[in-house]
């Protein structure tokens, strides 16, 4: 009898838990159709004023799909895991100048944040690169052992002229060597063979939400 009700009362208990909770342990992270296993997330959005516009085919304006992807993402983590976004056009804009846990406080400040992102004319792919990687060295040095997982999704809309390929390549090797993340890439322009490379060279890949 004892066993009986130990049984039900896991039950009601378990049956209880807020829908889309994590089982302990459960690092996965999902952004778009990408998923990762992370401990800390890094989010690098475009969001210059070729996201403001729907273009010929499309179902909706792309920044809007950008939030309501964002948002989802955030919302997935569980407080074991740390993030940080940087919105970026002509310059970049760090939500934060560090990564912070995934607490309900947290998402719900950065969920605001990108919901109340405003068109900015220009795109300057290296510098938001340059100032995100720069996060990792807010991670605490007890995070970075054994366990340190790092990944970044980098999204973006702009074509990547062959001057900026060879600046980014060049660039980003160090930071890619230091924290060996997983990079996964969300690209609206549909041939991105230079972004494809650059995910498939680390860990990840490319998605294009509008093939």
């Amino acid at each position: 009898m004892r066993m009986l009700v130990a049984l039900l009362a896991c039950s009601l208990a378990l049956a209880d838990d807020p829908p889309g909770t994590k089982a302990e342990g459960d690092d996965t992270v999902e952004y778009f159709d990408l998923t990762v296993h992370a401990t800390h997330v890094l989010y690098v959005i475009d969001v210059s004023s070729s996201m403001f516009l729907r273009y010929q085919g499309e179902k909706e304006i792309r920044v809007e799909r950008m939030k309501v992807e964002t948002e989802k993402s955030l919302r997935s983590l569980s407080p074991k895991q740390s993030f940080a976004v940087v919105l970026f056009a002509k310059q970049p804009h760090p939500w934060k100048k560090t990564f912070v846990h995934a607490t309900k406080e947290n998402i719900e400040a950065a969920v605001k944040t990108v919901k109340s992102v405003e068109k900015v004319t220009g795109t300057e792919l290296w510098d938001a690169i340059q100032c995100s990687f720069g996060l990792f060295d807010s991670v605490p040095a007890e995070e970075r052992g054994d366990g340190f997982k790092p990944a970044v999704f980098f999204l973006t809309d702009g074509w990547v002229s062959e001057m900026e390929q060879r600046r980014i390549g060049k660039g980003l090797k160090p930071y890619l060597e230091k924290w060996k993340p997983t990079l996964n890439v969300v690209s609206f322009v549909a041939d991105s063979p230079f972004l494809s490379s650059l995910a498939k060279d680390n860990g990840g890949k490319l998605t294009c939400p509008v093939k």
